[in-house]
């Protein structure tokens, strides 16, 4: 799912309907449920995102210690070359890799989705409080 999709669909959701105060309270848990749902789906994709980071940089380890066969070589689609790379800066080249950057990248993004969610998540256990509010200043306005 892409952020702008988690965004577009708190706009809608996240309004509260002034006009039908006890319809929205009831929505509350549905609005949980399926926030929720999208936090664990989302967290899931992070785990898998950090697993294969964890993957590629084994590999790219491998790949610049002169470890790989060439056969591993063209499964993992990298190219042999004779650059010698000291051990000490393997770690160097291994974050500055075109393959690690783009799951860096990946990583990144999915962790502000998780992020994002959670604070929706915040903000939909804080709705039945500002129902109650919205009501207790219609009864102040209302000289009750």
């Amino acid at each position: 799912m892409k952020i702008e999709e988690i965004t577009t669909a708190w706009a809608n959701d996240g309004k509260i309907d002034q006009g039908h105060l006890a319809s929205a309270a009831a929505s509350v848990p549905l609005l949980h449920g399926r926030y929720y749902k999208m936090l664990i789906e989302e967290r899931l994709l992070l785990i898998k995102l950090k697993s294969h980071q964890e993957n590629i940089a084994m590999i790219l380890d491998g790949f610049f210690a002169k470890t790989l066969t060439l056969s591993e070589l063209k499964e993992y689609d990298l190219e042999y070359s004779d650059k010698k790379v000291l051990r000490a800066d393997i770690q160097k080249n291994i974050a500055v890799h075109p393959k690690m950057i783009d799951i860096t990248l990946k990583i990144a993004v999915q962790s502000e989705k998780v992020k994002y969610l959670e604070d929706i998540i915040k903000q939909i256990h804080s709705m039945n409080y500002t129902i109650k509010n919205i009501i207790d200043v219609r009864k102040f306005e209302a000289g009750q």
